[in-house]
C-alpha cells in the first residue's frame, strides 16, 4: 500500500514538474490527463503548430530500466488509440509529436532528481506499423 501512494505520488510530481518544465520551453498546456477509456495522454501540449502528446515517466536512479525504456509495446499502443481518439474528436489537428519526459529521483523526498526531455519519439518500434509523428 505504502508503494502505491509513493507511485501515484510520483506520477502527480512528475506530471506538475513535466508541465513547468514545458512551459520553460514555450510550449502551452492544453490538457492534463487526457482520457479516451481507459487509456490516457498524460499531457498534451503546443508547440507552436505542432500538438505534443507527452508521456511522464518518473523512476528512481537504481532503476535497472529508464523511464524512457520502460514503454512497454502494450503502453506505446495504448498511447497511439489514445492519440487516435484525441484526433478524432479534434480534427483540427494537423502536425504532431510524441515527446517523453523521464525524472530519475535521487531521492524519495523529491529533492534531487535528473530531468529529460525527448522529443520526437516514435511510439512504433521497427516493423511495427502505425500511425507516424509529424503528420496526420
Amino acid at each position: 500500500m505504502a508503494e502505491e501512494n509513493f507511485r501515484k505520488r510520483c506520477g502527480r510530481w512528475g506530471e506538475e514538474q513535466a508541465e513547468q518544465l514545458l512551459a520553460r520551453k514555450g510550449l502551452n498546456i492544453l490538457h492534463r490527463n487526457w482520457r479516451h477509456g481507459h487509456e490516457e495522454i498524460d499531457l498534451i501540449a503546443q508547440d507552436g503548430e505542432l500538438t505534443v502528446f507527452v508521456e511522464v515517466r518518473v523512476r528512481r536512479t537504481r532503476a535497472l530500466v529508464s523511464g524512457f525504456q520502460s514503454l512497454t509495446k502494450k503502453k506505446r499502443t495504448a498511447l497511439r488509440r489514445a492519440t487516435l481518439a484525441f484526433l478524432e474528436r479534434f480534427p483540427e489537428t494537423m502536425f504532431y509529436r510524441w515527446d517523453v519526459v523521464e525524472y530519475r529521483l535521487a531521492d524519495p523526498q523529491f529533492c534531487h532528481y535528473e530531468a529529460m526531455h525527448y522529443e520526437n519519439v516514435p511510439l512504433q518500434e521497427e516493423g511495427e506499423r502505425g500511425i507516424s509523428s509529424l503528420s496526420l
